[in-house]
């Protein structure tokens, strides 16, 4: 029975830490170096993720809704659970650890590690290992030039600092 809510626990799950995070975000010191601000980041990211949490708690809400009229339980997944709290924990070790480490290699790392979790055993090849890899590098890089040249915004240095 459970396997049924899992989206709708998780998409729950999701809308409540996004609700965290915008809150925290009025936390963070202003600084009159950055022209959007600190803040403007870490709220962007949590309105976005309380939108796809609220459409993947409707979306399991009707899909719920179809199933009630059907006999029988969803086969259970469990590669879907491991996926889900895998993710939490890294999202949490992510937070905890940005700071020290940095953005550039904790980003890489959590990206990469974060593919890996969420990708079908099945498409684990290693073609995909090293594809994986090469996003990995490219995207945190490319997201911190973006914010440092383009916004103005400094992202965490931790051990390149």
């Amino acid at each position: 029975m459970m396997t049924r809510f899992r989206d709708l626990i998780g998409g729950v799950f999701f809308l409540a830490f996004s609700i965290f995070l915008y809150v925290t975000s009025y936390q963070i010191r202003l600084t009159k170096a950055d022209p959007i601000g600190p803040q403007f980041f870490p709220r962007m990211v949590a309105l976005l993720m309380g939108t796809l949490a609220l459409i993947s708690i409707v979306r399991s809400l009707l899909r719920l809704r179809e199933q009630a009229g059907t006999a029988g339980s969803a086969p259970k997944k469990p590669f879907a659970a491991v996926a889900f709290l895998g993710t939490c924990v890294l999202l949490v070790a992510y937070m905890l650890l940005i700071d020290k480490v940095g953005f550039i290699p904790l980003s890489i790392v959590y990206l990469y590690l974060q593919i890996l979790l969420v990708s079908p055993p099945e498409e684990l090849a290693k073609k995909n290992l090293l594809i994986n890899g090469v996003v990995a590098v490219i995207v945190p890089i490319s997201l911190y030039y973006l914010f440092y040249h383009a916004f103005g915004i400094f992202l965490p240095e931790g051990l390149l600092g």
